[in-house]
């Protein structure tokens, strides 16, 4: 069990105005700070170290990974924010969080396009997009949603798409406005997206609206002295001094710049506007301080980016070397598969070859028997020792000489083929009771009346197969009907238990012994 305790404790220290409850896990911790790291991200690489050192498993590591990186970012420890990133992604195993893989792609791709790495940022985007559709939880579909359409407007807007890039913003605000309560400071951010494109389309009114809107949801989430009040203010800022009242941009622009989180880009943007103001109000020095300072951020940012430049460029050369090492393995592994198949295929028709040929040596030992005009007799006689009843019956000579020559007549003929023979039937036919035909089978035939005719029947068909090549194009179930077996199922049986072979084998092998001697049959 984790320290709940502590963490709660922990929150308390935090933020009062983030703990409301008595039992805060760690995913509403995580979801609560990913507003809150706006405001204060020293706090929140606090409270990811503290995660991390209490993680139990990939997810609860990649969560404090994740707003580690992102409140570096904040920061301008942009080196720290990337590494941590790529950390959190290679943490991740493969859909154990869609939800979170989502979020570090889409930062990564974020971090790519401001390096000036377009192309690679293009495909990372795409990961995120295709990730987040296996996203269940709706909160966390929306948060993934928003970001990604942010991302997407904040690279049209690089490349001055102003209404394409609008398009995807209000795209993002329809989404909010279902749900506006899973994250306040998006929805701030996307107001801000908007109010930036309207101000760059000259549409003024709708602009200011958009920041005032902005920062009344900033104010009312507790949200102010934040990166993202920052952005509201600057961008009034630039509103008026493009109206210009000079008094209220300096007022908004220091605004911004005394917000307790202010990103380097934005510290840029906003000292520039600021050496503007100063120099249309004629006060060369602050024009030359707010000047010099914008030109250090920003070659302190160039030096960064091309740091981060490396560090992703290094990353994705050793994705590719796991992916390559991977794809080695896996070829390993399908190869030991194939070979272990081909050599257990190898024994396997070496087992049948053998089979087979004991088999075929069954075959001929049976042809030779047939050539010979030798009668197939079962391997096995069905129970034929005699009863009680049999003991005691004498059958006078001179009837049981007749039966047995009107049994030789039956022998030679077709009759045995008819599929209603019976002991009855044979017993008209012979002109004598059951129990006379009985017990003569079973004392001159060694066998029973049912296995009597089914010798007789197997004999009939193979040498029908053998004498007529026909035959062997038969399908089993005619053969089984043409001796007088009802059923494919009933003549396979026996007639394997007769050959020890099936029919089907038997013809395969009659067919193969017809290839090997002349035909002379």
């Amino acid at each position: 069990m984790k320290p709940s305790f502590l963490i709660i404790l922990f929150l308390m220290l935090h933020s009062s105005g983030i703990v409301g409850q008595d039992m805060i896990g760690e995913e509403e911790l995580f979801l609560k700070n990913l507003n809150t790291l706006y405001q204060d991200p020293d706090q929140s690489i606090r409270v990811a170290n503290f995660l991390y050192a209490n993680a139990e498993n990939d997810i609860e590591q990649t969560r404090a990974l994740y707003l580690l990186a992102e409140s570096e970012k904040l920061k301008g420890e942009r080196s720290n924010s990337v590494a941590n990133l790529y950390k959190a992604k290679q943490n991740l195993k493969e859909g154990s969080s869609p939800f979170l893989l989502s979020l570090v792609l889409v930062s990564i791709s974020e971090r790519c396009r401001i390096s000036g790495m377009d192309d690679i940022s293009i495909d990372y985007l795409a990961q995120a997009e295709l990730t987040s559709k296996k996203i269940h939880l709706e909160p966390h579909r929306t948060i993934v949603d928003t970001k990604i359409l942010i991302e997407r407007s904040e690279r049209l807007q690089s490349k001055s798409n102003y209404k394409a890039a609008l398009e995807y913003s209000q795209r993002a605000e329809a989404i909010l406005k279902e749900k506006p309560e899973v994250s306040p400071v998006l929805n701030a951010m996307v107001g801000n997206e908007i109010g930036h494109i309207y101000l760059e389309m000259n549409r003024v009114n709708l602009a200011r609206d958009y920041y005032n809107r902005s920062l009344d949801i900033l104010r009312q989430s507790g949200l102010k002295n934040s990166s993202v009040e920052a952005t509201s203010l600057y961008g009034l800022g630039r509103i008026s001094l493009a109206g210009k009242d000079l008094q209220l941009a300096e007022n908004y622009f220091k605004s911004a710049l005394n917000s307790k989180t202010v990103e380097e880009e934005q510290a840029v943007s906003i000292t520039k506007e600021l050496s503007e103001v100063y120099k249309q109000k004629d006060s060369i020095p602050a024009y030359r301080t707010y000047y010099l300072e914008s030109s250090a951020l920003a070659s302190s940012i160039s030096t960064s980016e091309r740091s981060v430049r490396n560090i992703i460029l290094s990353q994705i050369e050793q994705e590719q070397e796991q992916q390559l090492l991977s794809r080695q393995e896996s070829y390993v592994l399908i190869g030991g598969i194939l070979v272990f198949v081909v050599v257990i295929g190898l024994f396997i028709y070496f087992i049948y070859n053998k089979k087979l040929d004991r088999e075929y040596a069954r075959f001929k030992k049976l042809l030779e028997k047939i050539e010979n005009e030798e009668k197939l007799h079962a391997e096995e006689k069905l129970d034929a020792s005699p009863t009680q009843s049999t003991k005691s019956l004498v059958i006078p000579e001179s009837t049981e000489q007749a039966i047995l020559e009107r049994l030789e007549d039956f022998e030679k003929s077709t009759k045995f083929t008819d599929t209603n023979m019976s002991l009855n039937l044979l017993a008209k036919q012979m002109k004598t009771n059951t129990k006379y035909i009985s017990e003569i089978i079973r004392t001159s035939k060694n066998k029973n009346f049912n296995t009597y005719i089914n010798e007789l029947r197997v004999n009939h068909i193979i040498h029908l197969m053998k004498t007529d090549r026909k035959y062997l194009t038969y399908k089993v179930s005619y053969l089984a009907e043409s001796c007088g077996f009802s059923s494919h199922s009933a003549f396979t049986v026996v007639f394997k238990s007769i050959t020890g072979l099936t029919p089907k084998q038997f013809i395969t092998f009659l067919k193969k012994s017809k290839k090997e001697k002349s035909p002379s049959f």
